[in-house]
């Protein structure tokens, strides 16, 4: 996961005549994936991009329904939802606010291997060696242009974030300056055609190449001293839909749309006040909170697994209960672990930890209990004075 603040500060800007704000601001992640080191071949000149979601209406017949796209599988027929976008709230661990059914667009920028054309035969995939997809899903940006807005059937605004372009080039298209850069985060660089939303590159005339992609949130306008929150989930999955990994043999893997569609179910997770049709930034709403209670995503942990804190000058107390051996370990946001401790005991008694936290900044971390296959984690909030 991706946890992005951009705050402007007046002072450190170059921009001639730069003011209070600054207007007509996009950001952009890049990817340059070269699929992948598995394949022996020049892995980075047969690689294949293309797009999930919303396209602004640019490509005919698109989005498609030609699949049932399921939590751990997929089926060869039309369920009535675009293939392109996520069926959120029908699951137990999506929570929507009114218990309603929510279709969303899937906001993935994807690659993978395709056909080296100058090997023979079909390679695509390295015969199951280079089966993954990487993909890069927006899940939350503030609003621009290209979201959708309404009122819904209770009277609350709602709002779906959608990307506001995604783009491709290969390496003879590199951006040279930052005004070229700009173009393709606007989706107005002459070297993609005209497409807000490049197409694959069969459309354009162009075969298996080493491509990068682009994906880009804005226009948005940034106060002096204020922070903007975008919030991304990259992910790799077995192929774009799921399948049986033969080569490795590891059996059935989740495709890269699952396991996206599983980041935006942990993104909401514990959100009292949001959901997709309803979003908040990452500290508007409780985010995160609970995922791992769920130790295969359906399948819940012992309810006597629990995990108590409290802040108290430079410790950290931890209260633990239901664990005869198992770890704690502190993380940060961008799941870095921090720290761990071993928990040790004779019986299941609640146990009492304390973590040394008194060089740690201020700040929002992850407390993570693991006794086994079972997992449980709080937020914890450092404070200081």
């Amino acid at each position: 996961f991706y946890i992005i603040g951009l705050t402007y500060d007046p002072d450190q800007c170059d921009i001639p005549g730069h003011g209070d704000f600054l207007d007509s601001l996009y950001l952009g992640i890049l990817f340059d994936c070269d699929v992948s080191g598995a394949d022996l071949s020049d892995p980075n000149l047969d690689d294949m991009v293309w797009f999930d979601g919303w396209v602004h209406g640019e490509w005919p017949g698109y989005p498609f329904d030609s699949l049932t796209i399921l939590p751990d599988t997929f089926l060869q027929a039309p369920d009535g939802y675009p293939d392109q976008y996520t069926v959120y709230g029908d699951d137990p661990w999506e929570h929507t606010l009114h218990g309603e059914i929510e279709v969303v667009p899937r906001n993935t920028s994807y690659m993978w291997d395709d056909d080296n054309p100058e090997t023979p035969g079909n390679d695509v995939g390295e015969a199951g060696a280079s089966a993954g997809y990487i993909g890069l899903r927006l899940l939350y940006a503030p609003p621009t242009p290209s979201d959708s807005l309404w009122v819904d059937a209770y009277g609350d605004s709602a709002r779906i974030p959608r990307v506001s372009a995604h783009q491709w080039w290969n390496w003879d298209n590199d951006p040279a300056t930052d005004a070229d850069f700009y173009l393709y985060l606007k989706g107005e660089h002459p070297a993609t055609q005209g497409y807000q939303f490049v197409p694959i590159p069969y459309v354009l005339g162009e075969g298996p190449f080493d491509y990068r992609f682009l994906q880009s949130s804005g226009p948005h306008r940034l106060y002096a001293g204020d922070t903007l929150w975008f919030v991304f989930a990259g992910a790799v999955g077995q192929g774009l839909n799921g399948g049986y990994d033969d080569y490795y043999g590891r059996g059935w893997l989740r495709g890269l749309r699952q396991t996206l569609d599983y980041a935006l179910a942990a993104y909401y997770a514990g959100s009292v006040t949001s959901d997709p049709y309803h979003p908040s930034g990452p500290f508007e709403d409780a985010h995160w909170v609970g995922v791992e209670e769920h130790t295969s995503w359906g399948s819940p942990v012992s309810s006597r697994l629990k995990l108590a804190t409290l802040q108290r000058g430079p410790w950290l107390t931890l209260e633990v209960h239901g664990v005869r051996q198992g770890t704690v370990a502190l993380y940060d946001l961008t799941g870095r672990r921090i720290l761990s401790r071993a928990v040790h005991r004779l019986d299941a008694a609640p146990s009492v930890l304390r973590l040394p936290v008194g060089e740690l900044p201020a700040g929002i971390y992850l407390v993570r209990l693991q006794a086994g296959n079972r997992g449980v984690t709080k937020k914890v909030i450092l404070l200081r004075n």
